[in-house]
Order: C-alpha cells, then structure tokens, then sequence
C-alpha cells in the first residue's frame, strides 16, 4: 500500500502546464534567436530548502500554488512540484517506479554527485507525450525529491527545455537548515507532571534539573539528519537500524534535517543535600524531530517515555 500511494504522490508531483498556455510558434525562423541552455543567461531563485539556476530572461508566475517560469515568447514553461519526503526506499525505486506510472521515457539516473555544500545527490530526465518534460533531483543526504516539470511548445524546443533542466540540476544547492538545539532551554512535563528543564550550552556542557533543586549534569553530543542516523544505528545496544528510523521519520511526515539525535554523557549529578560524580561509560539516547514553534517530540531511548519539549522562556 505505501508503494502504491507513493507512486501516486510522484505521479501527481509530474504537473502538465497546459494551464500556462505555451503558444505555437508560426515563425521557425525564430528558433535562431533561442539561445540554447549554454548560451542562457541565469538568475538564481531561493526556496527554504534549496538555490537553483533558471533562466534570467522567463517570467515568474504561479500556478495551483506552486511557482512556475515562462519564457518571454510563451514557448517554453517549468513548474517546481512540492517537495517529496522519502523513507529507506532506493534513489533507483523512485526513478523507476515514476516512468512506470506515467508511461514516460527515462533517462540514466546520474551517479551520486556533490553541490557546493557537499550534499550528495542524483539526477535524471524523463520525456512524456505532448512534448511534456521532467527532471527528478533525489537529494541523498536529506531524503527528499524535487521534480521540475516543463513543457515545450513543439518538438523543435524540446532538446533545449531539456538541456535547460539538465543544467538546473547541476547547479542546485541545498540549504542548510538551522540547528534548533544547541545553545537552547527546554521544558518538559512528562514525567508524572514534574516539571524537567533541560540547559543546552553551547560549548556541549548541559544540566537537567527540576523544580525540587535535583539536577544531572554533564556533556553531550548532537547529531541532524543522516548524520544522527549513521550514529544512533552504530549504537547497537539500541537495536534501531538506519532503515528503521528513516522509515520513522517518513511516517512522521517530518524532513530528515529536522530529525536530532542528542546523546547525553552524565557525569555529576546533585540535589538538597548533596553532590556525586558518576561513573564513567554512562550514556542516554534521545531521538526525535523538531515540530517548529521552538518544540520537539523525542523520545528517551534508555526508559522508552516519549516527551515533548518546549523551548523555555527566558
């Protein structure tokens, strides 16, 4: 079932563009004056999550939401779908399972490259009927796909519009998202209505403490996205594997940069009456994704209680 309304979700991401009303061309002799995807000249357009290449002289619009570009002479348009989420499924699944859907021509899926950044990705294009075109970008890294459909007025403008994507491609680069932990406060209440606060530092020091004047006390390490999965998987003693917190994070509808892996290292703990260190080897696992509005819902790996934090007034 999750295969199938996948394949449904690409299907729907593949937006045909007869909405912008590309036109005819009745001069031929006016393809001379096209100039090709190299010859372009480009400007960059910024989404949350991304910076990629379009052509300087195409007017942007909108169509059902979504951001569209028009060449000056209407005969050529693209449109960005939404950003699609994905779980452990393979770059190739996608790929595959989307020309399959949409009865299109498939290109070679690109081998694995680096945006500025060194975020890994893959690329590859699709050619469809009624000179309808598409470019899915699977960014590795952060689990998500972007798919730019185009469409061009006849065949003749067809191996540019796809040169043009080709170049796109190319030329993304991935945002990098802010970390909403480090340096932070947090509340939580799930433990029997006591209230917990959680410290933060900056320099990796934190301190836990509640409203009787207990606290624990120590370093930690944090960890996003991919990399929070790699580590918390070499935790064997935990027993979640890579695939099974991707596919946690997809369920969750939640992007992989959002998802935090906070280990804590305690090494003092206190309350009224006094004061002990810890001993050393002592390790806590939190997993969990950041919700937006300064909150998290994670879980305490060592006692299985999930929690949800909130960001604490100051």
């Amino acid at each position: 079932m999750k295969k199938y309304l996948l394949a449904v979700l690409l299907f729907t991401a593949l937006i045909p563009l007869s909405a912008c009303t590309l036109e005819k061309s009745s001069e031929p002799s006016s393809y001379s004056e096209i100039p090709t995807a190299d010859e372009q000249d480009y400007v960059r357009y910024d989404s949350e999550l991304y910076s990629i290449d379009v052509p300087a002289d195409w007017e942007q619009d909108e169509l059902d939401g979504k951001v569209c570009f028009r060449s000056a002479d209407q005969q050529q348009g693209l449109i960005f779908g939404e950003l699609i989420k994905y779980g452990s499924q393979s770059p190739e699944y996608f790929f595959d399972v989307t020309a399959e859907q949409n009865d299109g021509v498939c290109g070679e899926l690109s081998d694995t490259v680096d945006d500025p950044n060194g975020v890994k990705y893959r690329f590859g294009s699709y050619w469809y009927m009624d000179n309808r075109l598409a470019e899915m970008i699977i960014c590795e890294d952060k689990h998500f796909i972007l798919i730019i459909s185009a469409q061009a007025s006849d065949d003749t403008l067809m191996k540019d519009t796809m040169d043009i994507l080709v170049h796109m491609a190319e030329k993304i680069e991935f945002a990098e998202t802010e970390d909403m932990i480090t340096g932070r406060s947090f509340e939580s209440s799930s433990y029997g209505g006591n209230e917990i606060r959680y410290d933060l530092g900056e320099d990796g020091r934190f301190r836990i403490s509640d409203r009787e004047n207990s606290y624990i006390s120590g370093s930690y390490e944090l960890l996003r996205g991919m990399e929070a999965v790699e580590r918390v998987a070499g935790l064997e003693e935990y027993g979640l594997t890579e695939d099974e917190q991707l596919d946690t994070v997809y369920a969750r509808d939640c992007f992989l940069d959002d998802y935090y892996a906070l280990i804590f290292f305690p090494q003092k703990t206190a309350d009224e009456d006094e004061g002990r260190d810890l001993d050393d080897g002592i390790l806590v696992l939190y997993v969990g994704n950041y919700c937006g509005e300064g909150s998290f819902d994670i879980t305490n790996c060592n006692s299985a209680t999930n929690e949800l934090w909130k960001e604490a007034e100051e």
